[in-house]
């Protein structure tokens, strides 16, 4: 339950908030926002992509005159008519040339069409081994190039859908452009990359929540993204975020912002939120599309008893029998030894890298043992990971500032900690 500050366990609260609670006078939850952005995000001509040349074997070499007269017919093609040709430039015994004489092309200005070699990286991309999406990466920035000249509708579609597979951020300033296009095919290929990549539903992107998206986050971290995605106002984007968490992964946040959406009153916020618990839980809580605000209230009580016992050891199901303990018993031990090189002039650089790449796994030991530490380097660059992680501020200085003061702020990071899943 909730006593005024944060949520906690009602054996915890004093008589007078239990009355209060029980005659369900209970606290409104805190309203969400949007940190406001400094400035406009870069525009397409801000941007700087490798356009290095890729490339090639040496025993490709035999294949150049080939590759040249495919590429050549391909080029004049209507794109419904030169499947057959692309295909072959993928060929796997000569996909590397292929991929290098694109390039080439491209650059020099001589081949102008963009839906055979966004087919190419494609199916390269769907192929899902390291090599064949490394190699459809390595033609994607001529891909961007390709596209600010295109006026095809459907090329510039089969462009936008491997932006969105590719998930490179850079090619969003792009996809704006395509968006503000008077053009329905062109704006419907752009809605549905940048949906997948800021996570909001395709029936709410418009123009300005693109350029704002990109405005706030083209130099933030995969991290900070999530974070505060998981804090947007916007029911269906924070429904997006935990989705992201928890396919491959986990991240204790999810469960905190499930129990939030709970208490919404949107119906169809309340039945993805429930396939969403089904899906991690195992167990819909009774909750519906049609659950009345008394039902939503209890069943958001009940979550926060449970996970409030559950927590620490809570396993989601698509992760069960895949969670090794000791291994992730020893990533704590090596986040706990990075953490204690902040300190060092020659390895401090690499262990905030390695510090920064865990992200939320890094939180608690940033906590226990980067807060508290004697040295004050330590503490001041560990509170410094933990704002950048977490999006949260407690007032901690490493140097600066007296123990009492730092005790405090440690107890505050711990208590949001706890009520965050960590």
């Amino acid at each position: 339950m909730y006593d005024g500050k944060r949520w906690i366990h009602k054996s915890r609260l004093r008589p007078d908030q239990l009355k209060k609670l029980t005659q369900s006078e209970r606290p409104k939850q805190a309203p969400l926002s949007r940190r406001s952005p400094n400035g406009p995000g870069p525009g397409v001509g801000d941007i700087t992509w490798d356009l290095s040349i890729p490339e090639y074997p040496d025993a490709e070499k035999r294949y150049i005159r080939f590759i040249e007269s495919v590429m050549s017919k391909m080029n004049k093609q209507d794109i419904f008519d030169m499947e057959g040709n692309w295909r072959t430039l993928m060929r796997p015994e000569h996909r590397n040339l292929s991929i290098t004489k694109l390039a080439e092309g491209i650059v020099a200005g001589t081949y102008t069409d963009l839906w055979g070699p966004s087919m190419i990286a494609t199916n390269l991309w769907a192929e899902g081994d390291d090599v064949s999406r490394q190699q459809a990466r390595s033609l994607f920035p001529f891909l961007v190039q390709q596209s600010m000249k295109s006026s095809n509708p459907d090329s510039q579609f089969a462009f936008a859908s491997l932006a969105a597979d590719i998930g490179e951020r850079k090619a969003i300033s792009q996809l704006i452009v395509l968006l503000e296009r008077n053009d329905d095919r062109m704006q419907s290929a752009a809605r549905q990359a940048l949906s997948k990549m800021t996570l909001c539903p395709e029936n709410e992107l418009d123009v300005a929540f693109a350029k704002d998206w990109w405005a706030r986050h083209h130099m933030s971290s995969e991290s900070t993204i999530m974070s505060e995605s998981l804090g947007d106002p916007n029911p269906f984007i924070r429904l997006g975020a935990v989705r992201e968490l928890s396919t491959c992964g986990w991240d204790p946040r999810v469960m905190a912002t499930l129990i939030r959406l709970v208490e919404d009153t949107n119906p169809r916020v309340l039945s993805a939120t429930a396939r969403e618990l089904k899906r991690l839980t195992g167990n819909e809580w009774y909750l519906t599309s049609k659950s009345l605000q008394e039902d939503r209230e209890r069943i958001a009580d009940q979550l926060r008893e449970w996970w409030q016992r559950e927590g620490n050891r809570f396993v989601p199901v698509p992760l069960r029998g895949k969670v090794n303990a000791p291994s992730a018993q020893a990533v704590h031990t090596q986040i706990g030894q990075w953490i204690k090189q902040l300190s060092n002039t020659i390895e401090s650089a690499g262990a905030t890298l390695q510090i920064r790449q865990k992200g939320n796994d890094a939180i608690a030991d940033l906590i226990r043992v980067g807060s508290p530490s004697q040295d004050p380097i330590v503490r001041n660059r560990s509170r410094d990971l933990l704002r950048e992680i977490t999006n949260q501020n407690f007032g901690f200085e490493g140097i600066g500032g007296s123990d009492a003061q730092r005790q405090k702020a440690i107890k505050s990071w711990q208590d949001w900690a706890k009520s965050a899943g960590f």
